[in-house]
């Protein structure tokens, strides 16, 4: 069902503190949560493009698991969860508490630059072989992040260390991108980042279950 490569590959702990700094002020209260907040056109949802979607948004944060994508399957607690869905335009809310702040992050900037790849390069795989679309695909991600104001405080060893983990975690979810990347540019309007003081529901500050 899963890669083989199933275990956590190393993330880059420098540049994943910077992301967060960038993402999230010091301010954040200790008892907050951190959220991820996708805005839905208010169109016709393609169930097989949403179920794809959020597939690839599970595995890639199962893959940021410590303990690697096998374990987080197979644990009955710890999952990505939509924890709210707002009315109107149609909100998904993604939530963590501080202790994972690194994977949220690395989460928001798959998420979000999911559309820019499959608009600059649904034309190369035509053109490329898979080496140089690589290094097209990491060009294009990493202009997209410099573009970026809200990732402005990021060096560019920081940035070229992210664009290059998160490369790594797409290629290892190929086989949701497809469908995933036409969710992310048919029906996104907006992602963004918040903070909310209200806990997550059953779960500790540190994200553990209440009853642990």
């Amino acid at each position: 069902m899963y890669s083989d490569l199933s275990l956590p590959i190393k993330m880059p702990k420098n540049a994943t503190e910077a992301l967060v700094s960038a993402l999230f002020p010091l301010e954040v209260p200790s008892k907050g949560t951190l959220l991820i907040v996708i805005s839905l056109k208010p169109k016709e949802v393609i169930a097989r493009d949403f179920s794809g979607y959020l597939t690839l948004l599970d595995h890639i944060y199962g893959r940021l698991d410590p303990k690697g994508l096998q374990s987080y399957a197979h644990r009955k607690e710890g999952h990505l969860s939509l924890s709210e869905i707002r009315a109107g335009s149609i909100e998904l809310i993604l939530s963590d508490p501080l202790s994972t702040a690194e994977r949220l992050a690395i989460l928001f900037i798959v998420a979000k630059y999911l559309p820019v790849l499959l608009r600059e390069l649904v034309g190369s795989y035509r053109d490329y072989e898979e080496a140089q679309l690589a290094k097209v695909r990491r060009k294009k991600i990493e202009e997209e992040m410099q573009r970026d104001k809200d990732l402005q405080m990021l060096s560019d060893r920081h940035r070229k260390q992210l664009v290059l983990y998160v490369d790594q975690l797409l290629i290892l979810e190929s086989q949701q991108l497809p469908s995933a990347q036409r969710f992310a540019q048919d029906q996104i309007e907006e992602i963004r980042t918040d903070i909310s003081k209200r806990l997550i529901e059953g779960k500790d500050p540190d994200g553990h279950l209440a009853d642990e």
